[in-house]
């Protein structure tokens, strides 16, 4: 279906005529930008339309996350906020939206505005602003007529509550901290609200304790600025608001509705039905990382059924079927886990398989008779469909990108492999649109996530099919299981777990084992030019890439990493005391060990005369000072290095102009040392001027023969196709 987003009660016309308006509020702005069209049909996808592309937010977080979709009570309509990132203005355009299921026409707009809202989670006993977006969930009022939701105003989350028809939207709080969670108190009037006051205090405390000078403790995180952080987790407040705004404290029985259900010991999710029938997803070992899980139907009178052929720890979701009795699952199968399947259980019976698919399935809610999820395959972003139950038939309800069915975006191949040490892993590779059988192409390999929508890898950063479009070869991996995932419950902690996985870098060997095999899996289809290989990585991709390049230097022609690095001096001074400590319980020695015994194996400070290709940083201002003894070593003894450093933000990027610039330096940094080819953009001169000196600086040190001679393979491999 093409995308309509109609906001009442304007006409399709009132809304089209806005746009010969000079100057328009921003709310109608964004209201007519998420309303414009897709990639123009049969063209090739840029920079720019991967920047910006409609979303709704979902994750793939397993049992018991929080979902984007809302069911009304009458299950006529759903609702959910829909994002496009806008890079031109350096601005995210929200919305929230209703559709109408019984006329499968476009959604409509009944709240528009808000900015990006984070994610804040506890790392090491500190709160920390992660920059990923947060899932936000509407709730309907039991009468169907009003929805509540999280929207964020000058950097503060407040709870909001709008008339599904459009008619008007509000906030009903005023807080002067985040409103973390809200939905709608029994009587169908008063909205249950929780957040964190003490944090007012904690901010107060700090401010008093600057002006005697703070201590510097386990709180410095100096990389993060010149403040201790804040300790947490902090308590939940948990109060009501009424119609009127007067607010009070929530009953024991008003704040059960906001907290997760204690599900009991070992118990992963659980289903309530009518009659005490119940249904469960429960670890084997409880309490242990890694256990396999079991699904089980027991009836209210003590007796209990367990599916004996859907035992495993890949279990997704879980629903009522729509056959008395029955239960739907969601899980991973296949190699790798890289396929998800919807099965249909009875007690007594055998699971009855509905669905399966190599794409992603998120977020899903239920019907009666159906249910409704986020699907999105390796080329298609998400949309909302339905599910049948009783079937498994899958109908797309509405799609945010129509245009990405009509694109050239590439050939797209799912490859699989075992690295040895025994692990299973697989990814997606892409070639360009126009691919040749026979000609082998310059390849990226992209890190470390390719589930679902091939966009940019794990933090979003490298452009996978822009880049097919420039002619290279692009190979997603998705990261294997954990090495500590071959000890089945016997872990209680990802500490331990972590531990095991330090013993003589089982686990970074583990992954970048599965890299190299990826890559000898495209190899294997005559596609790839083995002399022109890129290497990107972010978080942990990051530090497998370093990790290649320091044990594989003679693989890879070409760097773009996001974030830097595994040092001993940088771990030891500007991550801070507790990122030390953490460091010290999974099992790292103390940076001031003999440094051949352990940190050689990773750090590009001490390898960096090993490493042959030239290297490109692009990090956040929250850390990249944690490059900087790399980027020292680099400019002395190492590859041509270029860093830049983009202003607010952290360990994930979250501003669209940023990305957007990320997205086509990346590429243009792969065309010049890959491909030779420079973007004629007359803004780019000083760019290609630098990079023409660090040629040179390559070239004095003398490791670019290798390079030089895959650029002359190419100049004779397009003098004969010239010539044909």
């Amino acid at each position: 279906m093409s995308l309509r987003i109609l906001r009442r009660p304007f006409r399709v016309a009132a809304l089209i005529s806005l746009l010969f308006i000079p100057r328009i509020a921003q709310a109608q702005a964004c209201a007519i930008f998420l309303a414009q069209s897709p990639p123009v049909t049969g063209g090739l996808v840029t920079p720019a339309d991967l920047a910006s592309v409609r979303d709704i937010v979902s994750t793939d977080s397993g049992l018991g996350a929080p979902g984007p979709l809302a069911l009304s009570p009458d299950g006529r309509r759903l609702a959910f906020v829909l994002t496009r990132a806008d890079p031109a203005r350096n601005r995210y355009c929200r919305a929230l939206m209703v559709l109408e299921l019984a006329s499968r026409g476009a959604p409509h707009i009944v709240d528009e505005g808000g900015e990006f809202l984070p994610m804040t989670q506890i790392l090491r006993g500190l709160i920390t602003r992660l920059d990923v977006a947060q899932v936000v969930t509407p709730h309907w009022s039991p009468d169907g007529r009003s929805i509540a939701f999280l929207r964020r105003d000058g950097g503060v989350t407040q709870a909001w509550v709008a008339a599904f028809d459009g008619s008007g939207a509000r906030a009903v709080t005023a807080s002067r901290v985040d409103i973390e969670k809200v939905d709608w108190a029994p009587n169908g009037r008063d909205l249950v609200i929780a957040s964190r006051p003490a944090l007012l205090d904690a901010r107060a405390a700090r401010a008093a304790e600057a002006r005697q000078g703070f201590l510097y403790d386990d709180r410095y995180v100096p990389v993060f600025g010149k403040m201790p952080q804040l300790r947490g987790p902090l308590p939940v407040r948990f109060e009501v608001v009424g119609p009127q705004g007067r607010v009070r404290l929530a009953s024991d029985a008003e704040a059960a509705i906001l907290s997760p259900p204690d599900l009991g010991d070992g118990v992963l999710a659980r289903l309530g039905g009518a009659g005490g029938l119940s249904a469960a997803v429960n670890a084997v070992i409880p309490g242990r990382l890694f256990s396999p899980a079991t699904l089980s139907i027991s009836d209210g009178y003590g007796r209990r059924a367990t599916c004996k052929d859907c035992a495993g720890d890949q279990i997704m979701g879980l629903w009522w079927g729509q056959a008395p009795g029955s239960v739907l699952y969601l899980r991973r199968e296949g190699w790798a886990g890289g396929d998800i399947a919807l099965y249909s259980w009875r007690a007594g019976r055998s699971s009855r398989r509905l669905l399966r698919t190599p794409g992603l399935l998120t977020g899903c809610i239920q019907s009666p008779g159906r249910l409704y999820c986020l699907f999105e395959t390796a080329t298609r972003p998400r949309s909302i469909v339905a599910i049948d139950k009783r079937t498994g038939g899958l109908s797309r309800l509405f799609d945010p990108n129509p245009g990405f069915a009509k694109v050239r975006s590439g050939s797209v191949r799912r490859l699989m492999w075992t690295n040895a040490m025994g692990f299973r892993a697989f990814g997606d590779l892409v070639l360009p649109p126009d691919w040749r059988p026979g000609t082998r192409y310059p390849l990226i390999v992209v890190q470390y996530e390719s589930r679902g929508f091939l966009r940019g890898g794990t933090g979003d950063e490298v452009p996978i099919f822009p880049l097919a479009a420039s002619g290279y070869a692009v190979l997603s991996v998705q990261r294997p299981a954990s090495y500590g995932s071959r000890y089945p419950g016997r872990f209680s902690s990802w500490r331990e777990v972590d531990a095991i996985g330090a013993v003589n870098w089982a686990e970074r060997r583990n992954v970048a084992g599965s890299v190299l095999a990826g890559i000898d899996a495209a190899r294997a289809l005559n596609v790839v030019d083995d002399r022109r290989i890129g290497l990107t990585g972010l978080s942990d991709g990051s530090t497998t890439a370093w990790y290649l390049l320091l044990h594989h230097n003679d693989l890879f022609a070409a760097t773009a990493a996001s974030t830097c690095c595994a040092d001993p001096d940088t771990d030891a001074i500007l991550v801070g005391p507790a990122w030390e400590a953490a460091r010290e319980r999974a099992g790292y020695p103390s940076p001031i060990v003999p440094r051949d015994t352990f940190w050689r194996a990773v750090s590009p400070a001490l390898g960096a005369s090993r490493i042959t290709g030239p290297i490109l940083l692009q990090l956040g201002d929250d850390e990249y000072q944690r490059a900087l003894e790399a980027y020292a070593a680099f400019r002395r003894v190492g590859p041509p290095t270029e860093m830049h450093v983009f202003a607010d933000e952290g360990h994930i990027k979250w501003q669209p102009a940023h990305r957007l610039a990320l997205y086509q330096r990346t590429i243009d940094w792969f065309d010049f040392w890959l491909l030779r080819r420079r973007d004629p953009d007359p803004a780019k001169e000083e760019q290609y001027a630098r990079w023409s000196a660090l040629a040179d600086q390559a070239s004095a040190r003398g490791w670019s023969d290798r390079l030089n001679q895959a650029h002359a393979q190419l100049s004779a491999s397009a003098r004969r196709t010239s010539s044909e």
